[in-house]
């Protein structure tokens, strides 16, 4: 049973003062991913609407900050589908590397950005780089100034599942992980001068950081779920496996916002 209290407490950048239940130890009272400014894309599987029926495909996945930036695929053939029960209860969207992807009307990062992704790899055949959360216009999400990718590759016969974020035409980082096992992700990109700082998340811990020369700030007009931007479209390699949920925030939130963002996470999904 939960306990209520009254407390009031300033957390992150957003203040608290009604009663509230606990949650489990490590989460904010009261908090939730809007909380912390510059939240501009929200999609968690279990807010989808108009689908409960697993295997249906996903036409748009609904962004929960009200912005309106959902994610759509009028194509039912390239659809990803509705997974019901999967991780701690709640459902999943599950991508096929056949061409399964949404697609989304993207912003500009010039303030840096911080992104979290829930999902999980699900082949031990992937190969090139399969995209996650990928964003361009005219050009390339791997080499052009107003691009980010955050891929999905294959690394080796016993670990194909690696995590690969770039930003900004500066290159990026290879991650082995292992496939079919849940991961919440961080990806942390803060603007420095001339330079831009990444750092790399897994589950909580920090795992990798690089300061290179920034080519220029971030502005895609497309960014896609599931797939890559190539020449200004969308295409493959596909990634393939599932995604429970995928935060943006156009700007760099902090360390502690960063905390409460994957305590968050992790209190949902029991991860």
């Amino acid at each position: 049973m939960f306990r209520t209290t009254k407390r009031e407490t300033l957390v992150g950048n957003y203040k608290m003062g009604t009663a509230l239940s606990s949650p489990s130890a490590g989460v904010a009272i009261g908090f939730v991913p809007t909380s912390v400014t510059g939240l501009i894309a929200w999609y968690s599987a279990d807010s989808i609407t108009g689908v409960t029926t697993d295997n249906t495909g996903v036409s748009s996945w609904t962004d929960r900050t009200g912005l309106g930036r959902n994610a759509t695929q009028a194509t039912s053939g390239s659809q990803p589908t509705y997974k019901t029960n999967r991780l701690n209860g709640k459902p999943v969207v599950r991508f096929n590397p056949s061409g399964n992807f949404l697609q989304i009307t993207s912003a500009s990062f010039s303030g840096g950005a911080t992104f979290f992704l829930v999902c999980s790899a699900s082949s031990a055949t992937l190969s090139g780089n399969n995209g996650i959360l990928c964003a361009a216009s005219s050009g390339n999400d791997y080499d052009t100034g107003e691009s980010f990718l955050m891929t999905v590759g294959y690394t080796g016969p016993n670990n194909p599942s690696g995590f690969n974020p770039g930003w900004r035409g500066v290159g990026g980082v290879n991650v082995t992980t292992v496939f079919r096992a849940w991961y919440y992700w961080t990806y942390h990109v803060a603007p420095s001068g001339a330079n831009v700082v990444q750092k790399l998340r897994r589950s909580g811990t920090e795992i990798d950081s690089r300061t290179n020369a920034a080519s220029s700030n971030a502005s895609p007009t497309k960014m896609t779920i599931g797939g890559r931007i190539g020449g200004g479209n969308f295409t493959s390699p596909y990634y393939q496996g599932d995604i429970a949920e995928i935060l943006v925030y156009n700007n760099d939130i902090g360390a502690s916002n960063i905390t409460l963002v994957e305590n968050y996470i992790k209190d949902k999904y029991a991860l």
